[in-house]
């Protein structure tokens, strides 16, 4: 539900690494975020990640930042996301923060349907060298894991992977032989992010199933506490 008097951007949010570190860039810009955006299947899971909501809700409360959804198919994303950005958008929601780092039709999309809504489109990790955001990310302190990975780049054995720099390394060694993008930016992995210099409180993981489905191996939170720092 939205709320009666907002302002401010609103970030595109999936629960990973480029949109957690995109709000924290726009933060550190001066930007004030009213509220992050999800969107859903009728499942009840976020598109690509497929984190149940109650993990999404989750990390708003840690960040404190309010948590808008809106259940779509792929087919209806752009109508949904129009949509709710048009709930908000009178209540003062002046643009809109996404994580696209170097996928130019990414952008475009962005960039176009933004402008079409009358807001900006604001994308702070693009044109950004993969290799240095994973590097800023976890510098910075922000803990993630690999939740999602797409069988012909990754095996199931990177499923549960806490980002770090051994990570890093593993997938830059691998890289010239499977061109498996740093970040994942072509679906070759997915992440959700638990703690960080932007959290108030932490997510524990605490029980987890790999389930199998058309190409990936999700690795399905079952089990979550949300903790004091």
């Amino acid at each position: 539900m939205v709320g009666v008097c907002v302002s401010g951007f609103i970030v595109s949010w999936s629960g990973g690494k480029e949109s957690t570190l995109s709000l924290y860039r726009a933060l550190n810009q001066g930007i004030k975020i009213s509220h992050m955006m999800s969107f859903v299947s009728s499942d009840g899971r976020s598109m690509s990640h497929a984190l149940k909501v109650e993990l999404l809700e989750a990390q708003s409360q840690a960040l404190g930042i309010p948590l808008v959804t809106k259940e779509v198919t792929w087919e209806t994303y752009e109508q949904g996301f129009k949509e709710l950005v048009n709930e908000l958008k009178p209540r003062g929601i002046e643009g809109c923060v996404f994580g696209d780092v170097w996928v130019a039709e990414h952008r475009e999309w962005t960039e176009r349907v933004c402008r079409e809504l009358g807001i900006k489109a604001l994308s702070p990790l693009f044109s950004n060298k993969p290799e240095n955001l994973f590097r800023e990310l976890i510098n910075l302190g922000f803990k993630a894991v690999v939740i999602v990975v797409k069988k012909e780049f990754l095996g199931d054995e990177w499923l549960g992977r806490k980002l770090d720099q051994e990570f890093l390394n593993e997938l830059l060694e691998i890289n010239e032989e499977r061109k498996v993008d740093v970040l994942g930016e072509m679906g070759e992995y997915h992440t959700f992010v638990y703690d960080g210099p932007i959290f108030k409180k932490r997510i524990r993981i605490l029980k987890t199933q790999k389930v199998p489905r058309n190409g990936y191996t999700y690795m399905d939170i079952t089990n979550f506490k949300l903790t004091n720092k």
